[in-house]
Protein backbone atom coordinates (compact mmCIF):
# COMPACT_ATOMS: atom_id res chain seq x y z
CA UNK A 1 0.00 0.00 0.00
CA UNK A 2 1.32 3.35 -1.14
CA UNK A 3 2.11 6.02 1.67
CA UNK A 4 -0.68 8.25 -0.05
CA UNK A 5 -3.11 5.44 0.22
CA UNK A 6 -2.31 4.91 4.15
CA UNK A 7 -3.03 9.02 4.87
CA UNK A 8 -5.93 8.91 2.84
CA UNK A 9 -7.35 5.60 4.87
CA UNK A 10 -6.01 7.03 8.18
CA UNK A 11 -6.80 10.58 8.18
CA UNK A 12 -3.28 11.47 9.02
CA UNK A 13 -0.21 13.23 7.24
CA UNK A 14 1.93 12.18 4.77
CA UNK A 15 4.72 13.36 8.12
CA UNK A 16 3.06 10.79 10.15
CA UNK A 17 2.90 8.39 8.01
CA UNK A 18 6.60 8.85 7.34
CA UNK A 19 7.69 8.91 10.61
CA UNK A 20 5.99 5.59 11.78
CA UNK A 21 7.64 4.49 9.16
CA UNK A 22 10.69 5.62 9.70
CA UNK A 23 10.95 4.91 13.34
CA UNK A 24 8.93 1.88 13.58
CA UNK A 25 6.75 3.30 16.17
CA UNK A 26 3.36 2.80 16.52
CA UNK A 27 0.00 4.72 16.00
CA UNK A 28 -1.87 5.94 18.95
CA UNK A 29 -5.60 6.56 17.33
CA UNK A 30 -6.52 6.46 20.81
CA UNK A 31 -8.89 9.71 22.28
CA UNK A 32 -7.16 12.15 24.09
CA UNK A 33 -7.62 12.02 27.91
CA UNK A 34 -7.53 15.96 27.84
CA UNK A 35 -10.32 16.41 25.24
CA UNK A 36 -12.54 19.55 25.90
CA UNK A 37 -16.54 17.88 25.93
CA UNK A 38 -19.12 20.36 24.83
CA UNK A 39 -22.64 19.19 24.56
CA UNK A 40 -24.32 19.35 21.21
CA UNK A 41 -27.51 20.72 23.28
CA UNK A 42 -25.31 22.96 24.21
CA UNK A 43 -24.01 24.66 21.34
CA UNK A 44 -27.06 24.06 19.63
CA UNK A 45 -28.82 26.05 22.03
CA UNK A 46 -26.07 29.25 22.04
CA UNK A 47 -26.08 29.02 18.27
CA UNK A 48 -29.97 29.62 18.28
CA UNK A 49 -29.61 31.86 21.38
CA UNK A 50 -27.08 34.19 19.44
CA UNK A 51 -28.80 34.38 16.08
CA UNK A 52 -25.61 32.52 14.50
CA UNK A 53 -23.37 34.43 15.53
CA UNK A 54 -20.03 32.53 16.68
CA UNK A 55 -18.32 35.27 18.46
CA UNK A 56 -20.80 35.73 20.69
CA UNK A 57 -21.36 32.03 20.94
CA UNK A 58 -17.88 31.51 21.95
CA UNK A 59 -17.96 34.27 24.29
CA UNK A 60 -20.90 32.93 26.82
CA UNK A 61 -19.24 29.10 26.24
CA UNK A 62 -16.57 30.10 27.82
CA UNK A 63 -18.13 32.69 30.17
CA UNK A 64 -21.34 31.56 31.35
CA UNK A 65 -20.90 27.75 30.82
CA UNK A 66 -17.20 28.48 32.19
CA UNK A 67 -15.88 25.77 29.08
CA UNK A 68 -12.00 26.48 28.57
CA UNK A 69 -11.97 26.35 24.63
CA UNK A 70 -10.63 27.23 21.86
CA UNK A 71 -12.64 29.67 19.43
CA UNK A 72 -11.61 27.31 16.22
CA UNK A 73 -12.26 24.19 18.37
CA UNK A 74 -15.66 25.73 19.09
CA UNK A 75 -16.14 26.65 15.11
CA UNK A 76 -15.49 23.35 14.21
CA UNK A 77 -17.53 21.36 16.40
CA UNK A 78 -20.27 23.92 15.24
CA UNK A 79 -19.56 22.77 12.00
CA UNK A 80 -19.75 19.30 12.34
CA UNK A 81 -23.32 20.16 14.34
CA UNK A 82 -24.23 21.31 10.99
CA UNK A 83 -25.25 24.66 12.02
CA UNK A 84 -25.24 27.33 10.08
CA UNK A 85 -24.73 25.26 6.92
CA UNK A 86 -27.07 25.79 3.53
CA UNK A 87 -28.01 22.33 2.17
CA UNK A 88 -28.74 22.06 -1.29
CA UNK A 89 -31.78 19.96 -2.05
Amino acid sequence: MSKHEITRILGVSRNTVKSIIKNGAALNLAPRSDAIVVSDEILTQLYKDCSGWRERMWEKLTDEHKVDIGYSTMTRKVRELGLGVKRCD
